[in-house]
């Protein structure tokens, strides 16, 4: 695997959370309808959750690292970007079926995390697909399963995304949620994530300090990816980054309608007491 750096430091350290469930959600907000005639808000009851995979370490580094979803090879002018594709397990995303997955979010090894400046990318893009098979191609394309473009086009992290300081056992906080422009209706199995992105430059269009993504490396996990944009092709490895997802609970059209119209009768009580 001569295309990713790799902290092997702490090869053989176990880091387990055996206090997890198969599924950590954690409720960040109610999702809201706004009607446009009297801008009635109400609230229908779904909630934002975010989880983790793997789900092993949530709370925990996993020891490794690779640049390929965030830095590529090389910032700046002079870098080429990265192409990259894993596979999210079926098993980590208990729970979420039925959902619309919204952003993504990763974060800094130990190792390489650096006090970044803003970061931008020409382009930044990402398809979702699901995913049957029990290996990989080494030809991206041959992978994708009826693949959705969540995002594509240029993208820009603010100064001060990624989290940093950690050490140990206990890995840096996610970077800032990666939001989609159009989002993924998950409905099971295992995920097919693809990244293809341009060299990451600082405000200037200049050159960054190398960073790097925390990773999990371990047999039976499935990816491919090369240090350039747009490539068809690339080096398959049993890793993945530890990657955090953002979901919005997709409503039964039944539910939403029930739901709205409980916020209309809502206005209608409150007409009738003034």
């Amino acid at each position: 695997m001569n295309e990713s750096r790799y902290n092997k430091a702490n090869m053989n350290r176990t880091c387990k959370n055996s206090n997890m469930n198969s599924m950590t959600l954690k409720r960040i907000g109610a999702f809201q309808a706004v009607l446009a005639a009297g801008m009635v808000v109400c609230n229908t009851g779904l909630a934002a959750t975010i989880a983790v995979s793997p789900l092993s370490y949530a709370n925990y580094t996993a020891g490794y690292e690779m640049n390929e979803p965030l830095y590529g090879n090389g910032s700046g002018s002079g870098g080429s970007g990265a192409t990259v594709q894993y596979v999210v397990p079926a098993s980590d995303l208990t729970g979420l079926n039925n959902q619309a997955l919204t952003g993504l979010a990763f974060r800094l090894s130990d190792n390489y995390a650096p006090s970044l400046p803003q970061i931008n990318y020409s382009d930044y893009t990402i398809q979702l697909s699901a995913f049957s098979g029990s290996s990989l191609s080494s030809t991206f394309a041959n992978n994708l399963v009826n693949p959705t473009t969540v995002l594509t086009g240029p993208l820009s992290l603010a100064a001060g995304a990624f989290p940093t300081g950690a050490s140990g056992i206990t890995p840096n906080g996610f970077g800032d949620f990666i939001s989609f422009g159009n989002s993924y209706a998950y409905s099971g199995g295992d995920l097919l994530v693809t990244i293809s992105h341009s060299a990451p430059q600082g405000i200037d269009g200049g050159s960054l300090s190398f960073f790097s993504c925390d990773i999990d490396w371990n047999s039976g996990l499935l990816s491919v990816f090369t240090d350039e944009a747009n490539a068809t092709t690339g080096s398959t490895a049993d890793v993945m980054p530890v990657t955090a997802f953002t979901t919005v609970v997709v409503p039964e059209p039944s539910t939403l309608a029930l739901s709205v119209m409980g916020g209309l009768g809502g206005l209608l009580v409150f007409r009738r007491r003034k």
